[in-house]
């Protein structure tokens, strides 16, 4: 009877064994579907599985599904129902101490991990483990120092086992503190650990974007793919890095996989529809927009997303329906509150106003917009809209600033901006020609941004020396810069021109007519020694390329030498005898 007895002990202990495997491995894959973004199948599992058992560790599984999906009311029911459960296993108080964290009360978190490490002795793996994940978890309370510091004590406890699952974690924790090289040597213990890792190589990916090293960014989201061709966050990721290097059509389609392959949430299609939108896949974007329109209605928690209403009002300008873009926007800002709008959403309706000829509109909007935008430089906006009024100084003013908006954060500056700023000085100067009524002030006023268009063209040509158009930008300021001509400033630019353009002659017509024709009267007008042949020479050049060119046609009129009068020989009998000189004068 005893032997029985003993017997079914023993197999009620294997069975309960095997329960608890097959438990862990149902968590397991729980998890796997959660770092998946299959949420549904993630949940099912872990409810179904405290349903049959509600056991303190699995209370924390699905305690730490909600935090992970960031609903912290239900993380900690659960987490307190499993304290209820197993009040002697902690590792429902750091569940607890990840909700504190993330509702930001950093030291009340930190006393209940403490707590929590002390009464294990610093020697549960598992605790020590999900201790470290704590402090990882959120942007904006975390201790990364922290988090090493336990990830790092686990191998020194007796018969613990290396997994991937830690070295991500000490991975995440140096990407908080923008350490690239260590998390990366993280991520890269974790694929040791775990061959075919497709979060690893993701978050490698990651790293090296973060760094804007996209090439290296690349290959792990290949091989992320190439681990779990299932994985969606290697898509997402994958596609915003296509997004940073502008090939919208390589975003549009990994966003278009992450969709087929994650979850089709309201929250995905929410993503989806944003990132559709940033790829200017518009028509993806529409597609799935009504589909989270309908999803919003039945979601309170996605009612004040403002988002999809948004993107309809900025989708419309980019379809260059611009007056429903400025009504559907204008009716946006009205409804959000102040500290719900955004610089783009003024940026957009600033667009659409200057798209639709409202200039004024759109000035005041981008004046308003320019100064504050880190994202994108409005400067360029004000500057076109000034440009176009003719207002130069107002457009050089702005060049200047979207100049110093790309300093300010370190940006290259592009040598169209210098070619940009040339031009407002130049026809600032050229703007009001020369007059008999010219004061000295006006003179020295164009000489001024005369000077400054040819500094501005000199910073152009040392970023890009190949554009031949800049030496006659500065044969045109030096031109000017040269008030009455004499002192020939701008002769050499125009031969250097001339001396490039030549090989195209056909295509650089119009400048070298230019060239030759300001040329010509240097030598014919001003040079302090004329020389009629030089520049009779020139302007038979300009006569080659445009035989009736203006100029040269009056010039030609007014040196011409004057006609001959035919004598006509007087009727006959009409001649009359012109009367002798008198040697007296006759007198009275």
């Amino acid at each position: 009877m005893k032997l029985k007895i003993k017997s079914l002990f023993v197999s009620v202990l294997i069975f309960a064994a095997g329960v608890q495997v097959m438990m862990a491995q149902n968590t397991q894959q729980a998890m796997a579907y959660l770092d998946a973004e299959q949420f549904t199948k993630a949940e099912g599992i872990l409810t179904k599985q405290v349903a049959e058992a509600p056991t303190g560790e699995n209370l924390f599984a699905l305690g730490y599904y909600f935090i992970k999906r960031g609903n912290l009311d239900k993380a900690k029911e659960a987490f307190d129902k499993g304290l209820a459960a197993d009040p002697k296993n902690p590792i429902n108080n750091i569940g607890n101490a990840m909700v504190l964290l993330g509702n930001k009360k950093y030291p009340q978190a930190k006393a209940i991990i403490d707590a929590a490490l002390a009464s294990t002795k610093m020697k549960n793996v598992d605790i020590l483990y999900r201790a470290a994940e704590a402090y990882t978890l959120f942007d904006h309370t975390n201790d990364p120092a922290e988090a090493v510091r336990l990830i790092d004590m686990i191998p020194l406890v007796k018969k613990s086992v290396p997994l991937a699952e830690y070295q991500i974690v000490k991975g995440d924790a140096f990407l908080l503190k923008n350490d690239g090289g260590p998390a990366v040597s993280a991520y890269e213990q974790a694929l040791l650990l775990s061959n075919k890792n497709a979060k690893a190589e993701t978050l490698i990916g990651k790293v090296f974007k973060r760094g804007k090293n996209y090439k290296f960014s690349q290959e792990g989201y290949n091989r992320a793919i190439l681990a779990d061709s299932n994985y969606a966050p290697a898509y997402r990721e994958f596609g915003e890095l296509w997004l940073l290097a502008r090939d919208y059509k390589r975003a549009s389609l990994n966003y278009d996989k992450y969709l087929q392959k994650a979850e089709p949430t309201c929250e995905n299609k929410l993503r989806y529809v944003k990132m559709a939108f940033l790829a200017k896949n518009y028509d993806g974007a529409r597609r799935v927009q009504k589909e989270v329109e309908e999803c919003i209605k039945n979601n309170t928690a996605m009612l004040g997303d403002m988002d999809i209403p948004r993107m309809k009002g900025y989708m419309l300008f980019e379809e260059g329906k611009y007056t429903e873009s400025i009504s559907f926007l204008k009716d946006l800002l009205k409804k959000l509150p102040a500290d719900k709008i955004l610089l783009s959403d003024k940026a957009v309706l600033g667009k659409s106003y200057q798209k639709a000829g409202e200039d004024s509109l759109a000035l005041q909007l981008f004046n308003e917009v320019a100064p504050l935008d880190t994202n994108d430089n409005y400067f360029t906006n004000i500057h076109d809209i000034q440009y176009k009024a003719k207002k130069y100084d107002a457009a050089a003013a702005a060049t200047n600033a979207g100049i110093s908006w790309r300093n300010d954060r370190k940006e290259r500056i592009p040598s169209n901006d210098y070619l940009t700023l040339t031009r407002d000085y130049y026809f600032g100067a050229v703007a009001n020609p020369y007059t008999s009524t010219s004061t000295k002030e006006d003179t020295l006023r164009k000489i001024d941004l005369a000077q400054k268009a040819d500094a501005a063209i000199v910073k152009m040509m040392e970023l890009n020396s190949t554009y031949i158009m800049a030496h006659l930008w500065r044969a045109r300021a030096n031109s000017v810069i040269d008030a009455d001509k004499t002192k020939g400033l701008a002769l050499p630019f125009y031969e250097k021109y001339i001396e490039l353009a030549l090989p195209e002659k056909e295509k650089n017509k119009r400048e070298l007519v230019e060239c030759y024709l300001n040329l010509g009267l240097y030598y014919l007008a001003y040079a302090p020694v004329k020389d009629d042949l030089k520049g009779k020479e020139y302007f038979n050049k300009v006569k080659e390329l445009d035989p009736e060119n203006a100029t040269v046609k009056r010039y030609e009129a007014e040196m011409a030498p004057p006609a001959t009068v035919p004598v006509v020989p007087p009727a006959a009998g009409t001649t009359k005898t012109p009367p002798k000189a008198s040697a007296k004068p006759k007198t009275k």
